[in-house]
């Protein structure tokens, strides 16, 4: 899937951006100018004491000069620190303690402001700390500047925060400027995209795009293991009739029924997918190195599926909007089951051979298996 920005992203960045640049370069000033302070207050001593150096008037403007724009320089910083709508905290990132907030971080996070300075930042995060202290160590190094956490507020809510990670110098020590930004909503949009791309909308089964993606991954796992994997590819016998004699609503309640059964006959590491219709595709992995072996333990998961899916189903059917009915239906599958390894094919050959071998299991009489003959 292609990942598009979402809008307001662009802008986000850019914005986060400007701000770590105005930040860094304000403290790098303020760094600077305590610098020059300490050299002129040296000299300025050295005059006063020692009586060696000849202060002059453009000497005193100058040294006044430095600590005019020192002082303007903080107070630039405190301005733009306390009053943007951004959510910052300055943090010490050897013991976790946040050093200062702002005023929207407070907001946000529903603490008083007095509250959150001195809190540790391990009340806020959500992730285990060894999970936080992996983060920690690649922003101390600089090796990465932007993070995804959940962040805990006061009232116990989870929020997913992006955080915009600068190191700086404050107050003679090495801090984290972090900009925050909430983006549980864009989180849940971009999930919400992912799930219409990647699952059927009916039974919430990954999809025919999601399943080429995962056979690719698993063809290319056994090329590497040399365990077989197996597909099978099958089709929901007397469905059409269900749908005729009592509508698509039935037809959808028997497909949700069916999809939760055929969970039932898996294990976690396999793949169900809705192919489209009737039709369902289970997709086996790491089965055995042995051909014969592997191609029993796929026939003994179909027989398992044929029998589950055999058992009768109680649908409740509405006529109108105050009367329900309850109606027995009973419905069959065709399974066909084609196994691979390694790269001998492709995957569009694998689902190819799977879809012959059913509809081979179909003409059999239904309710039935076929695996797919290389030699036919």
């Amino acid at each position: 899937m292609e990942n598009h920005e979402l809008p307001g992203k662009l802008a986000l960045n850019a914005e986060i951006e400007r701000l770590n640049k105005i930040i860094k370069t304000m403290m790098n000033h303020s760094t600077q100018y305590h610098s020059q302070e300490s050299d002129f207050c040296t000299s300025y001593q050295a005059v006063a004491f020692g009586d060696t150096l000849n202060q002059t008037s453009d000497e005193r403007q100058k040294f006044e000069r430095v600590i005019r724009n020192l002082q303007e320089s903080e107070a630039l910083f405190r301005q733009l620190f306390e009053r943007h709508n951004t959510v910052m905290l300055l943090i010490d990132h050897d013991s976790g303690t946040i050093v200062d907030a702002n005023l929207a971080a407070a907001q946000f996070y529903g603490y008083p402001l007095q509250s959150l300075r001195g809190m540790s930042v391990n009340l806020i995060n959500a992730q285990p700390e060894s999970e936080i202290d992996q983060q920690r160590q690649l922003a101390i190094k600089g090796d990465q500047n932007k993070f995804f956490f959940n962040h805990y507020l006061a009232n116990g809510e989870i929020r997913a925060v992006e955080v915009h990670i600068s190191t700086v110098n404050y107050n003679d020590k090495s801090l984290f400027f972090s900009i925050i930004h909430d983006i549980t909503e864009r989180k849940q949009m971009e999930d919400q995209i992912r799930q219409l791309a990647f699952y059927d909308t009916l039974t919430n089964l990954p999809n025919r795009r999601l399943l080429n993606d995962r056979l690719s991954q698993a063809m290319a796992t056994s090329k590497r293991s040399g365990y077989y994997g197996a597909l099978l590819f099958l089709d929901l016998d007397n469905f059409k009739s269900l749908n005729d004699c009592h509508g698509h609503p039935a037809g959808d309640l028997l497909l949700n029924k069916a999809a939760r059964r055929l969970e039932s006959c898996m294990r976690e590491m396999d793949t169900l997918a809705r192919f489209g219709g009737d039709e369902f595709v289970i997709m086996l992995v790491e089965l055995n190195k042995d051909k014969t072996v592997s191609k029993q333990q796929a026939e003994i998961v179909a027989e398992k599926i044929l029998a589950t899916l055999s058992r009768p189903y109680l649908l409740a059917i509405s006529s109108d909007e105050k009367s329900v009915s309850t109606i027995e239906h009973c419905c069959t599958a065709s399974i066909g089951v084609a196994l691979f390894i390694d790269h001998e094919s492709s995957p569009d050959n694998v689902m190819r051979w799977a879809d012959t071998a059913m509809y081979e299991a179909k003409e059999a009489g239904r309710n039935q298996i076929r695996f797919y003959n290389h030699d036919s």
